[in-house]
């Protein structure tokens, strides 16, 4: 018999796996032109896998940037074009990014 704690953490898991699955998806739609498919983009200030977080690295700092871009840059925001869940996803995705790069 599984018990609770282990039941709640696996499905803790699965969804955070979900989100990560969706925010890939939603990444290769919106951000791979500019950022690159590891989001290890040429042009330094638009690298998204070296842990140099110029807007916050909070998870809802990043949100606010997809959300709404950053002004004097090419960063356009997306909240007319990605609802609430999507955001959340691919800014939990670009944080995995990073977090991947720096254990390689």
């Amino acid at each position: 018999m599984v018990s609770p704690v282990a039941s709640r953490a696996e499905s803790t898991d699965a969804a955070r796996q979900d989100l990560l699955k969706r925010g890939a998806q939603v990444y290769k739609t919106r951000c791979l032109l500019c950022h690159t498919a590891e989001g290890k983009s040429p042009n330094e200030r638009m690298r998204l896998s070296d842990q140099v977080w110029k807007h916050g690295e909070k998870p809802e700092q990043i949100q606010k940037v997809v959300a709404e871009g950053v002004k004097g840059t090419v960063m356009v925001g997306f909240k007319n074009r990605l609802n609430n869940d999507d955001i959340k996803a691919v800014s939990a995705y670009v944080m995995e990014l990073s977090q991947k790069a720096k254990s390689e």
